[in-house]
């Protein structure tokens, strides 16, 4: 082995001394920072969440305006369906 694998043995003083020296001088060069930064601006940039979304907020526009439709038309349908009944019974009684 190297010294320098031997060093970086965890449990050994050497070894814990190499890695808080070297956390030291991540840390001062900001490695960990950057992670940080990177890790914000790849959710941040991420937009299969917001395709979700847009899909939901489209099908319940679509779903409001045909409740809309039906309540709106829906007392001519009675009306007209109503007449043809009529119409139906007035013509069966013609008939006899």
């Amino acid at each position: 082995m190297s010294p320098c694998r031997s060093e970086q043995r965890i449990g050994t003083e050497a070894g814990r001394k190499l890695k808080a020296a070297r956390t030291e001088q991540h840390l001062k060069q900001g490695t960990y920072t950057m992670k940080l930064l990177n890790i914000f601006k790849s959710f941040k940039n991420d937009e299969s969440g917001a395709v979700t979304v847009d899909w939901v907020v489209l099908t319940a526009a679509i779903v409001g305006l045909g409740i809309v439709v039906v309540q709106t038309i829906s007392p001519a349908i009675d009306s007209t369906a109503d007449v043809i009944v009529e119409d139906l019974e007035e013509a069966a009684t013609r008939d006899r």
